[in-house]
């Protein structure tokens, strides 16, 4: 993952080179392979390279097009190149994704965007008509931000990028807060004021006459595939991911794979091992217990046992278990903030950096992950009985649905009755909110709960539940995260399972593919019995991956973070969160169950301490 970044005087005013390099110093924190600056009077725009592809080593950037006034610098990993070196007739195949971007936007202007496919952000400065374009893919696995102050504007693929620019870096409650009481929300805001990110599948433009937003694509629930075998939807759907797979491992470096016992990351590490050319350069990396730390109860159940079934299967001989777990809540967190420079939700971090940093020992510069499989490929939502008797398809409620309601009435029963009183149309209820938002005042919690409609959000049918599940703020922040921490080990995170072709096919397949008389991920464990052990593919043993060592971590962090909290009692922070509901959800984190449902507070106490100590190191 490159870092791109650009400032722009609206008006003409003179740019000083001075502000390139003060953004290019501070963003270079993970010692780039190479750096270019490309400026004129009044815009500038930067490039820091992570050498990765084969073409990427011959990249230069930013880069002039040789056919028109355009300049580009991207973070950029084209998948359709050979389609595009068609459309664009050229013939040499080895010039960089960077340069058939610009090539791209030379032919279509805007439009190219409807062209590109591949993870990617990148700034086209437009000389002929004087703007500056600026685009974020599809999922938004590469991240961008961007500041707009009179006629100043400010773009980098991380807000660090605008710390020594802008005067008066204010915290942003709003969004700090939002995210404590737990309110999914379209995260347009960010932790700084005035920051913004561009949302996934969209672009900007900005230029003399002010800035303008656009979305360009967006997962279509309407479809769905007309009616054939599953054998046909599960050739077709093993082709799209078999693609994916390829297309991610397009590297001049080895291959990493991240390998936990889900289904998941078993089956990106089957497919990427035995498609590698170079096996004897493929590694895995995983997170275990210690084993004296491992018992038969939720949360203390690790999944080693599936690992090792995926390795001895395939024959991996470059394995490499995690079993560190931290120990300093408070030390963890202020490392973070050390890369970032600002407060994020960093989700996965725990997980993401020792990886990447063992593997970046390793060589390793591409690290596979199974991310986006829950909401995507192996989604669990959805109720065939329900849907399929509402669309009055009666041979397939027959055939996929009736056999087991007739085994399983009980269960199914409920369900109807659920649906009947409404419950199971709501993504989630204020209830359930008010219960797991432990820091935040009720009065506030209130407040947010009454403008926020997404808690009463109505699914027509479960491709519109999914279209939400894949899209949501939760999924971007998450790209943007492991993506961050990755580079700081020179390591590009890439997310077969977030291929645009594979999750508009799946979207669109009947509900009964999807799940068949009580099988969960029905038709994507069909396609995995040839590349996994089968009584691997069937087993429904498995726990949430990262839970044993996040909580570990949490629990023999809880002296230190109750001594941080209790000294900050009356920090201007916790005067807005109920402190006293705090202590007794940090207490009973150490009964959880998996009987009781309760959600795990790592992550947003995480966040509020990193706000704290983001303000202790920035008061003046």
């Amino acid at each position: 993952m490159s870092t791109i970044y650009g400032k722009y005087h609206i008006k003409k005013q003179i740019l000083h080179q001075a502000d390139l390099i003060k953004m290019q110093n501070n963003l270079n924190y993970w010692n780039a392979d190479d750096m270019g600056i490309w400026k004129n009077d009044y815009i500038g725009l930067g490039h820091l390279m992570l050498w990765n592809t084969p073409e990427s080593l011959q990249e230069k950037l930013p880069l002039k097009s040789p056919h028109s006034e355009n300049i580009i610098t991207a973070d950029a990993r084209i998948d359709n190149r050979i389609e595009l070196l068609t459309k664009l007739n050229i013939d040499d195949h080895s010039i960089p994704d960077s340069n058939l971007i610009l090539a791209a936007y030379d032919k279509w202007g805007r439009n190219c965007v409807l062209h590109l496919e591949g993870d990617f952000a990148f700034l086209i400065w437009d000389g002929k008509q004087e703007e500056l374009f600026c685009v974020r893919d599809h999922l938004g696995v590469k991240p961008l931000f961007y500041y707009l102050e009179k006629d100043i504007f400010l773009i980098s693929s991380e807000i660090r990028g605008f710390s020594f620019l802008i005067k008066n870096i204010e915290l942003n409650q709003n969004y700090f807060l939002k995210h404590l009481a737990y309110i999914n929300f379209v995260p347009v805001e960010t932790s700084i004021q005035n920051v913004y990110e561009l949302l996934p599948a969209s672009y900007l433009i900005i230029n003399k006459n002010g800035l303008t937003q656009h979305q360009y694509w967006d997962l279509d629930p309407t479809y769905e595939q007309p009616i054939r075998k599953t054998k046909d939807y599960a050739e077709e759907l093993e082709f799209l991911l078999k693609k994916s797979v390829k297309e991610r491992l397009r590297s001049a470096f080895p291959i990493g794979s991240e390998l936990s016992g889900g289904l998941d990351s078993g089956i990106i590490t089957s497919m990427s091992y035995q498609l590698y050319d170079q096996k004897e350069q493929f590694h895995t990396y995983s997170h275990v217990l210690p084993n004296h730390l491992k018992t038969n109860t939720y949360p203390s159940i690790d999944e080693r046992e599936f690992i090792e079934e995926v390795i001895n299967y395939l024959g991996i001989k470059n394995v490499h278990f995690q079993k560190k777990i931290p120990n300093n809540f408070v030390e963890s967190l202020k490392m973070y903030l050390d890369i970032f420079q600002v407060p994020s939700c960093f989700y996965t971090a725990e997980m993401i950096y020792p990886n990447s940093q063992t593997a970046q020992e390793d060589n390793v510069r591409t690290l596979l992950s199974g991310f986006l499989g829950d909401e995507g490929v192996s989604f669990r939502g959805g109720n065939p009985t329900i849907e399929l008797l509402k669309e009055k398809r009666w041979r397939a409620f027959s055939k996929y649905a009736l056999p087991y309601l007739l085994t399983h009435p009980t269960k199914v029963i409920k369900a109807l009755y659920n649906r009947v009183k409404g419950e199971t149309k709501n993504y989630s209820s204020n209830d359930f909110v008010r219960q797991e938002s432990f820091l935040m005042d009720n009065q506030l919690l209130s407040q947010y709960l009454n403008d926020s409609n997404l808690y009463n959000k109505k699914f027509k049918n479960h491709r519109y539940k999914q279209q939400y599940s894949i899209t949501r703020s939760v999924t971007s922040m998450r790209f943007m995260t492991e993506s961050i921490i990755a580079k700081k080990h020179k390591v590009e995170m890439r997310y077969p399972l977030a291929s645009k072709p594979l999750l508009e096919y799946f979207l669109s397949l009947p509900i009964e593919q999807k799940k068949q008389n009580g099988t969960d991920r029905y038709i994507f464990r069909t396609i995995l019995k040839g590349w996994l052990p089968n009584n691997y593919v069937m087993s429904q043993k498995r726990k949430a991956y990262s839970l044993p060592v996040v909580h570990h971590s949490f629990i023999k962090s809880i002296p230190t973070l109750l001594t941080f909290l209790e000294e900050r009692k009356e920090h201007e922070i916790l005067s807005k969160l109920d402190f006293d509901k705090m202590i007794l959800k940090i207490n009973d984190t150490k009964k959880i169950n998996e009987k009781d449902k309760m959600v795990h507070g790592y992550d947003r106490l995480k966040y509020l301490v990193m706000v704290m100590i983001y303000l202790e190191n920035n008061t003046k």
